[in-house]
C-alpha cells in the first residue's frame, strides 16, 4: 500500500520507497506533496522538514535577500552573521576593527594579517589594513591599532613596511 508523505516532506516520483524532508528555506503544509514551497524573497528558514510557513521569518533590514527559498539571509560585505544568545536567530553584525569581509553572506570576518592593523569598523576589503611602518613589525593578526607595531630594537633598522616579525630588523653597520 502507498502512504502519503507527511507535512514537511515530499516525494517527486511515484513508486519510491520513502519521502524526503523539505530542505531549509522551504516547507510543505500538505500530505502527499510532490514538492516543497519556498519561503518568499525577503525571508529565510533554517528549519529542515518544516510543515508550515511560520518557519519563514523576515530577514534583517541590513541583509540582501532577493532570492526565495534561502536558509540564511546574506549580510552585506563588511558584516557577518552573528548568533543571538542560545537561540537560532542571527543578526548582521559589522566586522570589528582589525578585520574585514569582502563578500556578502559570510559567517565570520577575516583578520587583518600580522604586520598590519585597522581601526575601521565594518570594513569591506583588506585595503583598510594599514601596514606597520618601516622600522617596526607586528606578530599579531587582527590588530586594531598601530600600538601593536613594535619598533625595531635600538641599534637596528628595517626598511620593510608591513613586517610580521623581528627578523626584518637588521643591526646597524
Amino acid at each position: 500500500t502507498c502512504t502519503l508523505c507527511p507535512a514537511g516532506n515530499f516525494s517527486k516520483s511515484s513508486g519510491v520507497a520513502g519521502c524526503a524532508a523539505c530542505p531549509a528555506g522551504s516547507y510543505s503544509e500538505t500530505l502527499g506533496a510532490a514538492e516543497c514551497t519556498t519561503c518568499p524573497a525577503g525571508s529565510h528558514s533554517t528549519a529542515v522538514g518544516a510543515s508550515n510557513s511560520t518557519t519563514c521569518t523576515s530577514c534583517p533590514e541590513e541583509s540582501h535577500s532577493q532570492s526565495s527559498g534561502v536558509a540564511e539571509c546574506p549580510c552585506p560585505a563588511g558584516s557577518y552573521w552573528k548568533k543571538v544568545g542560545a537561540s537560532t536567530s542571527t543578526i548582521c553584525t559589522l566586522c570589528p576593527a582589525g578585520s574585514y569581509s569582502a563578500s556578502s553572506g559570510v559567517a565570520e570576518c577575516a583578520a587583518c594579517p600580522a604586520g598590519s592593523y585597522s581601526a575601521a569598523v565594518g570594513a569591506s576589503n583588506s585595503a583598510t589594513c594599514t601596514p606597520c611602518s618601516a622600522g617596526s613589525y607586528s606578530t599579531a593578526s587582527g590588530a586594531s591599532t598601530s600600538s601593536t607595531c613594535t619598533p625595531c630594537l635600538a641599534g637596528s633598522y628595517s626598511s620593510e613596511s608591513g613586517a610580521s616579525n623581528s627578523t626584518t630588523c637588521t643591526l646597524c653597520p
